[in-house]
């Protein structure tokens, strides 16, 4: 449904808040959609979500969650990275 109602051609960073374990990362991830994706969210589902998502697709950056980032540090995390966790 997504795929088909959706022009990803466009579209280069998608920002979800409250993502869960991750299932719409995942279903990009699978049909080779996804560029960019920020999770935002509370630390436990942070944690659940970026370990689902690295066990499922060991093959893409996935930033590991971390607190107390100053601005420099969320820059570059965001750049190298294809699914970053924010809270």
């Amino acid at each position: 449904y997504i795929k088909k109602h959706i022009n990803f051609n466009n579209i280069e960073c998608i920002i979800e808040v409250g993502a869960g374990y991750g299932r719409i990362p995942e279903l990009l991830a699978t049909s080779g959609l996804l560029k960019k994706y920020i999770i935002v969210d509370i630390p436990p589902a942070l944690w659940i979500s970026s370990t689902y998502l690295k066990e499922k697709f060991p093959m893409l950056k996935i930033a590991n969650y971390r607190t107390n980032l100053d601005s420099l540090q969320l820059s570059k995390m965001i750049d190298e990275n294809q699914i970053i966790s924010i809270s």
